[in-house]
């Protein structure tokens, strides 16, 4: 390796290389891995999933990468230039006057590995055939790394780097089949059922009778949709099942919500008013489910509250842009309106998502309406 001398104290350095220095860094992701597990644990979230779609998981990730910039910085300028990976390895950082490092420069540092990750880390790369060693974020913050003539652990560093290689491509592997699963329309409904399982497992088991004696009664409606009559008849006892339910269990945002859904089908006494009060509540009690939003939305457009939906399907995109039932609501909307410049994107957006999520052909319907709902534009 390439030697500097040093004439003020008369000591001679030699400096590190890529494959010390990549071995440094796996045995240092080891042990950020296991940080990340247990703040994992703790929110229950999974450490394998690339892509957050929770709150939940997005504080993860967040966290989760405040610890990674805090452990490289109190290491850096705490422990003389080495966090446990580089000390492990017998390597440290020192400035290229070979005074201390100080929270600025480690910072800039830090910030430099990014410059050096960002194309094809290239950065890294340089390592390789820099005469003193230096990647880019050496150079931007003046640092080389450096030999410190400890013993280092070779051997145990590889088994850390093998152990780090599989748990990244596992973490890859679980990225691709939760995204698979989420695309599957057989797994989206039974993580809904579960979904509503445990929902269900939370109401109280006496609201739960009326609740599963109105499911019950869905079915029959459904049965008899051609029927109005019969099915005015079994909807004023379903209403009735739900207010029953909710007069034990009045916290249950899917008992309003299953509520809601009552009143837009014909009955003897109930009113699409009575339907969006409903709703309302049960997004007033679960604020973030884009669902219990989509619903209050859809009551105003049966209502012909047309500026009031525009504003509630955009909570939901505010959440999510993966909605395409939040894009459909927001075309209907706007094109009666009378804003059909708006209504066509909407119209657009909402095709391209369920066409992305259709592989089985679930979607064939919402597709269909989409494009009446086009065809019916005003050029």
């Amino acid at each position: 390796m390439k030697q500097i001398d040093n004439p003020k104290n008369t000591k001679t350095y030699r400096y590190a290389g890529f494959g010390v220095r990549l071995l440094a860094s796996f045995t240092d992701y080891i042990i950020l891995f296991f940080i990340s597990i247990s703040i994992s644990s703790i929110l229950g979230t999974d450490p394998f999933v690339l892509e957050a779609t929770t709150f939940l998981e997005s504080f993860d990730k967040v966290f989760t990468w405040i610890i990674i910039i805090l452990y490289d910085l109190f290491f850096w300028v705490n422990y003389d230039g080495a966090t446990p990976g580089k000390r492990f390895l017998g390597i440290k950082i020192i400035k290229t006057d070979e005074s201390k490092l100080n929270y600025a420069i480690a910072f800039v540092r830090w910030l430099g590995e990014l410059v050096s990750g960002f194309v094809l880390c290239l950065g890294y790369i340089w390592i390789i055939f820099d005469k003193k060693k230096q990647g880019w974020h050496d150079k931007i913050a003046g640092t080389y790394v450096i030999k410190t003539g400890k013993k280092s652990k070779i051997f145990l560093a590889v088994v850390f780097l093998l152990i780090g290689l599989m748990m990244f491509f596992y973490q890859v592997y679980r990225h691709v089949e939760v995204k698979n699963k989420k695309a599957d329309p057989e797994l989206k409904k039974e993580a809904v059922e579960r979904y509503l399982d445990q929902q269900l497992g939370k109401m109280n088991p006496e609201a739960k009778t009326h609740f599963d004696k109105s499911r019950e009664l869905f079915g029959q409606m459904r049965e008899a949709s051609n029927d109005p009559e019969k099915v005015k008849q079994l909807n004023e006892e379903n209403i009735t099942e739900l207010k029953k339910a909710l007069d034990i269990d009045p916290n249950n945002a899917n008992i309003w919500y299953e509520l809601g859904s009552a009143y837009t089908w014909v009955s003897l006494t109930g009113t699409l008013e009575q339907g969006l009060i409903a709703y309302q509540n049960a997004e007033r009690l679960e604020p973030e489910n884009t669902v219990y939003i989509d619903g209050v939305g859809d009551m105003f457009l049966r209502m012909a509250r047309y500026q009031e939906a525009v504003l509630q399907f955009q909570k939901t995109l505010r959440l999510t842009d993966k909605s395409g039932y939040a894009n459909l609501g927001l075309g209907i909307a706007y094109k009666n309106l009378g804003i059909n410049e708006d209504a066509r994107k909407h119209f657009r957006k909402a095709i391209d998502i369920f066409t992305v999520e259709n592989d089985h052909g679930q979607y064939d319907d919402e597709i269909l309406r989409v494009k009446y709902e086009m065809a019916s534009l005003l050029e």
